[in-house]
């Protein structure tokens, strides 16, 4: 054989190989064999030992060629290690739904191995940035963030938004998610546009001390506020103390003047582009 020989790549049109070819080849370890070879003799790259202990042919080459090829096929069956060619492609085997996972598949076009898959995970989780909008006389719409099953972001490429007429005037409204690409079905969100209203059942809590210098009052929750404004005062509107609330704050705790009539009236606002709105 040829000692020296590592690499042997036979050309196209060769149509069989003899008995032994490649036989006392040691060093030869790769092999490329055209998909127009359709017969191939016994032992072709045999180096002429045997393994230990048994009657098994050593070989050391490998085998390169077309995955459907005659001669991998070849390879197979005699056990000669083998290096196949795929031709990769990569499909949607099955869409994501807006409840299941989805599923790309990377398989060979030529012999339909499958070397990987993908899972497309489903939206499971979709919100908007507001569902109460105030009303400013302006069109509002919320922003859609869309999440998988996985809890990464969906890329807004995945899908469009198909809004409600409108979006100006104070009133119901919706938000269409339509799925597209690797995805495919709908979901629908809701939002409002309302008036803000001047905080109800605006009341009297408790005492917080024998000498009555202080007291706790609260008031209901509002729809779309920002905060809430209260105002501690002599009934004839003098000595005013304003102060600003956070939206969770629906009770305060106010020091009362002593020997005075004290008022304390409480409105919500909202933080608009152009300041704050009140109701």
């Amino acid at each position: 054989g040829f000692v020296n020989l590592t690499d042997v790549r036979l050309p196209d049109g060769l149509t069989s190989i003899g008995k032994e070819a490649f036989y006392s080849c040691d060093a030869l370890r790769k092999l490329s064999i055209p998909d127009s070879v359709k017969k191939i003799g016994a032992d072709i790259v045999w180096t002429g030992s045997y393994w230990v202990g048994s009657n098994s042919h050593v070989t050391y080459a490998t085998i390169y060629g077309n995955c459907t090829s005659y001669a991998i096929k070849y390879a197979k069956k005699n056990g000669i290690s083998y290096n196949p060619k795929h031709k990769w492609i990569s499909e949607i085997t099955a869409k994501a739904t807006t409840t299941k996972n989805g599923k790309i598949t990377r398989k060979c076009s030529l012999c339909g191995e499958i070397s990987s898959t993908k899972v497309i995970h489903y939206p499971k989780t979709i919100t908007l940035s507001k569902t109460v909008f105030i009303y400013n006389g302006k069109v509002q719409k919320p922003k859609v963030t869309v999440k998988g099953s996985d809890g990464k972001i969906i890329d807004a490429s995945n899908y469009t938004l198909q809004f409600s007429n409108g979006c100006k005037a104070a009133g119901s409204y919706s938000v269409k998610i339509v799925f597209k690409g690797n995805y495919t079905g709908s979901v629908k969100k809701s939002f409002k546009i309302t008036t803000l209203k001047v905080p109800g059942n605006c009341r009297f809590v408790k005492w917080n001390n024998a000498k009555y210098s202080s007291c706790q009052i609260a008031w209901n929750k509002v729809e779309g506020a920002d905060g809430y404004q209260t105002v501690l005062c002599w009934t004839n509107g003098s000595h005013a103390v304003t102060k600003n609330l956070k939206a969770n704050a629906l009770s305060q705790i106010c020091s009362v003047p002593v020997n005075h009539v004290t008022m304390f009236k409480v409105r919500a606002f909202a933080n608009l582009s152009t300041g704050k709105a009140f109701s």
